[in-house]
């Protein structure tokens, strides 16, 4: 019964709009002790009222004796792709996507999933651009991805406000071979390899045909920007600096997005433009290290 109430207790709070934070509030209790409920654990019995008065529901309704709302869409969602073999999941996940990405628009834009199976003369893109964030998506033989970006409570500034970092970062991606040394990287390692893998300037020098100093200052660049991380090998005589990349899916991300920006649909699948304010609203670039400097000028 306490599986049951947890599941039941879990889907009518998401029907109802309802953080954990939000019914704890209405209900006298702490976040925490929602999120144990929902687990698997179960209320004082006075609060039962008040729960189900917080959620618009009968009892009867926290215990599964009543038919309330629709299904667990989270849950369907789970169990739908858990019937598929692991290996076939990442592309079952992609046509959910892509099935979300055309809903937004509406039920007239919606194609049969067989359609979304494309040789390789087929293009898909999708973008949705609305006040409460957005999305896009891209379908063709060789590249697939869906990217979906909600605007946070302050704006898009709160997290990508101008920074020096990024002229740094991109001034180093500029650098000459450091990007070629990414590539090796990302090649050498793979996420679930039993050992990353270490190397020295030396060996960096050799795989990309350059010289000592230059591999060096590719490392030292890599380093500033926390894209490597640094080490040291006892050789018995003396310490030696080696160095190693964590690989992870980011930087193929960044890359991906980066050959859209290059390499732009030539048309649109699906387009809606329904903001009215700019992306970025605080003139961020305006807090640079020269900016007062100028305007004292």
């Amino acid at each position: 019964m306490d599986q049951n109430f947890s599941a039941n207790l879990r889907r009518l709070r998401k029907q109802k709009g309802l953080t954990q934070e939000q019914l704890a509030d209405a209900v006298g209790v702490s976040a925490q002790a929602v999120s144990k409920w929902e687990q698997n654990g179960f209320p004082d019995t006075p609060l039962l009222s008040a729960i189900a008065d917080s959620l618009d529901v009968s009892i009867d309704a926290l215990f599964g004796r009543e038919q309330e709302g629709v299904p667990d869409i989270f849950d369907q969602v789970l169990q739908y792709l858990l019937s598929f073999p692991e290996e076939n999941r990442i592309h079952q996940a992609f046509d959910l996507c892509w099935v979300m990405c055309e809903m937004v628009f509406g039920p007239t834009y919606h194609q049969p999933l067989e359609k979304y199976h494309i040789d390789a003369s087929d293009e898909r893109y999708a973008q949705t651009i609305l006040e409460t964030g957005f999305l896009q998506a891209r379908l063709n033989h060789t590249q697939q991805y869906f990217f979906l970006m909600p605007e946070p409570e302050n704006g898009y500034d709160e997290l990508l406000s101008y920074s020096e970092r990024y002229v740094q970062f991109f001034s180093i991606l500029a650098s000459p071979d450091t990007l070629r040394a990414l590539y090796f990287l990302l090649e050498s390692n793979a996420p679930s390899a039993p050992v990353d893998l270490f190397f020295t300037k030396q060996t960096l020098a050799h795989v990309l045909s350059i010289d000592d100093a230059h591999a060096q200052q590719i490392i030292d660049q890599l380093l500033s920007v926390s894209l490597i991380a640094k080490a040291s090998l006892d050789t018995g005589s003396k310490q030696e600096p080696i160095y190693t990349y964590i690989p992870n899916c980011t930087f193929v991300a960044f890359l991906t997005i980066t050959h859209t920006l290059l390499s732009p649909p030539n048309y649109y699948c699906l387009q809606l433009n329904h903001r009215y304010n700019p992306f970025f609203r605080n003139a961020t670039y305006r807090n640079t290290p020269d900016a007062g400097k100028k305007d004292s000028d």
